[in-house]
């Protein structure tokens, strides 16, 4: 489905959601980190939200729904 280099690059959207969720930064900073530093398309750092939520059509969706929701409300609607 993917190619190693959007492998690396979800492996920096695994590390971003998990400062979220370890409280370090909120859902805001989450996307200035995508912007400021990662330099990711919204659209598939959304793509990659869904696909990590439970439920979703990835049987190892580990991201619970309330924090992924979070996520996705608080994308800069600028960019989409």
């Amino acid at each position: 489905m993917y190619k190693q280099t959007d492998d690396n690059r979800q492996g920096m959207y695994e590390g971003v959601i998990a400062c979220y969720l370890a409280e370090y930064i909120d859902s805001e900073e989450f996307w200035g980190v995508i912007d400021d530093h990662i330099y990711a398309d919204h659209e598939t750092v959304l793509e990659f939200i869904k696909w990590v939520t439970e439920g979703s059509s990835n049987p190892l969706g580990w991201l619970e729904a309330i924090y992924s929701q979070d996520l996705i409300s608080a994308c800069p609607k600028a960019y989409d």
